[in-house]
């Protein structure tokens, strides 16, 4: 019973650290730290990011930290029904002739 509490609490704490880091990575798509360009009448303020972002296409790492296949086209902020999800692509596999 010992060795399962010790195994549960591990498996706990590592799907808690995994689920850490993917709030992490998602904090990154957010922009919400982003200013204005220095010139103009709106320098200095942060840019309202509620209903626009910049698509963000993720690397590798990102893609394993999301479960997302390798091979497969990834990005962040896509926008559906006012919210905003990681979209994916998936890859064509082609055979040759």
């Amino acid at each position: 019973m010992k060795n399962f509490i010790w195994l549960f609490s591990f498996f706990l704490s590592f799907s808690v650290l995994a689920s850490s880091a993917q709030e992490q990575e998602l904090s990154k798509f957010l922009q919400d730290k982003d200013l204005m360009p220095a010139s103009g009448n709106f320098a200095g303020e942060y840019v309202e990011n509620d209903e626009k972002r910049t698509l963000i296409i993720l690397d590798d790492k990102q893609k394993r930290l999301f479960g997302i296949d390798a091979s497969d086209m990834a990005f962040s902020n896509f926008r559906h029904n006012g919210e905003f999800y990681i979209a994916t692509i998936p890859a064509m596999n082609v055979k040759g002739a």
